[in-house]
């Protein structure tokens, strides 16, 4: 089951990625400029990794619950950063990377620290079950892609400038090859991970 609800959020956010693509690279695009194929693979990875992919874990009667409490922690620091930064972005017009740089740094704080109490407070018992084994792998994972997040948006700041406030995505242009090809390197690093994440969810979730 657990497998099975992973995959469709998968799924669901990668035909979203796609969707909004190919939205924002059309006369009807939304505020933010053109988006490039390995952006829009992040921003999936983004929306079902962050969002909704912990809840897999949280659900599941086998993962402990020091760690339920890491990943609960982390979905309560999107939930409300995601709808705000999406007024910010749309209705607002004022949201900067430098926002979300600020609010990454504080979340790897906090689920590192979370996740060192939680080790802690389970000793023995941390891997104990595939579960836990997969939820500490998780913790792992999101603490890997918000540093990503942190140097995708550092460079972005840096290429894109400031006059162009209201270019929220790096499109397939030169100027953004940088970006581009750093971005597709760790979305195969973290669309690797979930892959095989997907594989021991349907023999041990």
């Amino acid at each position: 089951m657990s497998a099975l609800a992973a995959a469709l959020i998968l799924c669901s956010t990668l035909v979203f990625a796609w969707t909004f693509y190919h939205r924002q690279n059309s006369s009807k695009a939304y505020t933010g400029g053109p988006i490039s194929k390995p952006k829009a693979l992040w921003l999936a990875h983004g929306i079902g990794s962050w969002f909704f992919f912990p809840l897999v874990f949280v659900f599941h009667p086998e993962v402990s619950e020091p760690l339920k409490i890491v990943l609960v922690l982390h979905l309560i620091s999107w939930w409300v950063r995601g709808p705000l930064e999406l007024v910010m972005i749309y209705k607002w017009l004022n949201w900067t990377p430098v926002y979300g740089i600020t609010h990454d740094i504080f979340h790897i704080m906090a689920v590192f620290l979370t996740a060192s109490w939680a080790l802690v407070t389970l000793g023995t018992v941390s891997f104990s079950t595939p579960m836990n084994a997969l939820a500490f792998s998780y913790i792992a994972a999101i603490i890997f892609s918000t540093v990503a997040e942190i140097l995708f948006a550092a460079l972005f700041i840096a290429t894109r400038g400031q006059k162009d406030h209201l270019i929220y995505f790096a499109d397939e242009t030169l100027r953004y090859r940088l970006i581009n090809r750093f971005t597709a390197c760790v979305c195969a690093v973290v669309y690797a991970h979930l892959a095989v994440l997907l594989v021991l969810l349907a023999f041990f979730g």
